[in-house]
């Protein structure tokens, strides 16, 4: 767990990558989890 929080593009991109980084507090614009769906689809970080 770190200390500062990065923005969730590219935490989601970590979570993708097998990097479980802050999946807590990624949100969309309707608080909804995206690490998960993000984690499961793999999307490549760009």
């Amino acid at each position: 767990m770190t200390a500062h929080k990065t923005p969730p593009k590219i935490t989601a991109c970590l979570v993708s990558t097998g990097e479980e980084v802050l999946r807590d507090e990624i949100f969309d614009s309707n608080n909804h989890f995206l690490a998960t769906a993000l984690g499961e689809r793999g999307l490549p970080c760009s």
